[in-house]
């Protein structure tokens, strides 16, 4: 996006000299985001293990259930999320490319508020129009579509009639191919629509610094500044809210081990000495249930498949990731059926034997249940063949 400045706008030298190197001058905004947005994506990738989605959860993906029970910085947290390599290439190549154009227009203070505003603004609206979870930045971005479009109409005078043509017909362009492409399965449009809505809404208030020939206004300054500061302060303040939530998800209450066979303990795996058993050594099948309601159904199985295990139970639904527990080749997957959430594991340490464990709880548990389920799965132990 080229800015044309027109000849009816005279500044002074200082003036000029001041946006010429507001516009030479790197945009640490936008590489800030994209550090940020990078380092979240590794963290997830180490705690998950290389899934992500197994850890969406914990890092503050925007869940809907848990937004109603008072998690309301998930609405910024989600912000900063993705759900793949493809999901952040894409979002990350769009941030660099909008963000050092728009960075440099608004200035580094106003194009920072925009950003968030706008994916704050998309996943409210995703929250309230589409249930399913969802995270990612690109509720953001359409935001910062939607001040370059704005900017040009709001503020005619400050453009050339060809720059804000070209402006125009270049930004709604990608605003209707990228909407439609938002109609894909798995997308969250309504996140996208939010962001557009938010960030051109943002605009309309918002003089593009570059071309703000209005003299410094110290009250001004200083207006601007504390906002910034206050939305510098909601995402840390959001992030450490989830982190404290996760945090105390994992908390090391003590543990007590269960044997997989009175006859024959050739396993064991440990549990919260508060859990306590409904049907304990029913033929090969244990059952455990937290004081907060998650059922551990664990099974032992000889001679089976574990991928056919995966299938007769959860046909066509589950696609298992394959990783390793206690050392040993291991599925995992989880499943969010209607108000029930699933987390599956199936061990295989010997040819011709499996263990399967799977924790079941309500959606709106999701976050503790699966910080429970990763926990127990640390102390599986296997101590010889059956």
């Amino acid at each position: 996006m080229e800015v044309e400045p027109t000849s009816q706008v005279e500044a002074s030298p200082t003036a000029k000299a001041e946006r010429i190197a507001r516009l030479e001058a790197m945009p640490w905004v936008t590489y800030t985001l994209l550090g940020v947005i990078i380092a979240v994506y590794i963290a997830m990738l180490i705690v998950g293990h290389g899934n992500v989605d197994r850890v969406a959860l914990l890092f503050g993906d925007k869940e809907d259930d848990l937004i109603r029970q008072g998690q309301w910085w998930r609405l910024v947290t989600a912000i900063f999320l993705h759900g793949s390599w493809v999901h952040i290439g894409v979002n990350g190549l769009s941030l660099y490319w909008l963000g050092n154009q728009i960075e440099r227009l608004y200035g580094r203070r106003r194009f920072f508020v925009l950003f968030i505003f706008s994916g704050i603004c998309g996943n409210l609206l995703s929250f309230l129009k589409q249930p399913a979870p969802s995270l990612g930045a690109s509720g953001a971005l359409f935001g910062l579509i939607g001040a370059g479009i704005i900017f040009p109409i709001r503020y005619p005078k400050l453009i050339s009639p060809k720059a804000r043509k070209a402006i125009l017909t270049q930004l709604i362009w990608i605003t209707v191919l990228n909407l439609g492409l938002s109609l894909a399965p798995g997308i969250d449009l309504w996140a996208h629509v939010g962001g557009l809505i938010g960030g051109g809404f943002l605009a309309l208030f918002l003089m593009p610094a570059l071309l703000d020939p209005r003299p410094v206004n110290l009250w001004r300054e200083r207006v601007l500044s504390l906002i910034t500061a206050g939305t510098v302060l909601l995402c840390l303040l959001s992030g450490g809210l989830e982190w404290r939530v996760a945090t105390k998800l994992s908390q090391r209450e003590s543990l007590v081990t269960y044997v997989s066979s009175s006859n024959n303990p050739w396993w064991s795996f440990r549990v919260p000495k508060s859990w306590r058993p409904i049907a304990l050594q029913q033929g090969s099948k244990t059952v455990l249930v937290s004081p907060q309601g998650e059922q551990l159904l664990v099974t032992e199985r000889l001679g089976a498949s574990p991928v056919q295990d995966f299938m007769a139970l959860w046909p066509q639904q589950v696609q298992p990731q394959s990783g390793q527990v206690a050392g040993k080749p291991a599925w995992l997957a989880f499943l969010q059926s209607g108000s029930t959430y699933f987390d599956i594991c199936v061990i295989q340490p010997y040819p011709t034997a499996f263990v399967r464990l799977v924790l079941v709880a309500p959606s709106a548990m999701a976050s503790k249940a699966h910080a429970d389920f990763l926990r127990i799965l640390k102390t599986v132990e296997f101590h010889h063949q059956p």
